[in-house]
């Protein structure tokens, strides 16, 4: 057996005669003394229930979407999101072609030919 069962095991000894001595304490109560405990804990009852911790009215909803809508907006402007052209319109006009695609093979070809007539 280990020191924590141990540690527990005398715990729950000690839970139980305090349990114990307190349930016998409360049945030598006077009923006057009964009659005003129950009183005072009607009370504390009543006194939580008129307490209420959140009370949920139009504002508080309108104030969150207000907020969500400003860290979306934030998040938006933050980050904003950039669009490549990853082809050039000539490229699309060339590949959707119904041309013979052995142009395509010879395609640099062209295009230093094409520079070298402008140089000249």
């Amino acid at each position: 057996m280990t020191d924590k069962d141990i540690h527990n095991r005398n715990d729950s000894e000690f839970i139980d005669k305090a349990r114990s001595a307190l349930d016998k304490s409360v049945d030598n109560l006077d009923t006057n003394t009964v009659a005003r405990l129950r009183a005072i804990r009607k009370q504390a009852l009543q006194e939580t229930e008129d307490k209420k911790f959140f009370v949920f009215t139009p504002g508080f909803a309108a104030t969150g979407a207000f907020a969500t809508v400003a860290i979306a907006v934030s998040l938006w402007l933050a980050f904003p999101v950039t669009t490549h052209e990853i082809f050039d319109t000539e490229d699309v006009m060339l590949l959707s072609a119904k041309e013979d695609l052995e142009l395509l093979d010879e395609l640099e070809f062209y295009d230093w030919l094409a520079n070298e007539e402008k140089h000249t």
